[in-house]
């Protein structure tokens, strides 16, 4: 019997999967990742998912934009804000403010 291997080529990706260890991950996952915990009303620090994620400012920033798209479609009640104190962004429920 005649056994096939099967190659997938995936792009090079981090996540955390406990505190202090690494697998890959993608851009989707990360994105998804950040709303969940954002969802669950945590917070997200930029250096913080930064060093996590192993990604750039500049990315993170396009991972929020992914989000913030997202809540105007889907979620317009729903703002995602920078708390310049604790310097972490939040969602923040605009309908009971």
């Amino acid at each position: 019997m005649e056994t096939l291997k099967q190659e997938t080529s995936r792009p090079q990706r981090l996540t955390v999967l406990t505190k202090g260890t690494l697998m890959k991950t993608s851009h989707v996952e990360t994105v998804l990742y950040l709303y969940d915990v954002l969802l669950a009303g945590g917070s997200v620090s930029i250096g913080e998912t930064m060093t996590e994620r192993e990604i750039s400012r500049a990315t993170f920033k396009r991972y929020l934009s992914d989000i913030r798209c997202f809540l105007c479609e889907y979620h317009p009640n729903l703002s995602l804000i920078y708390e310049v104190k604790k310097k972490v962004y939040i969602f923040q429920d605009d309908h009971w403010n």
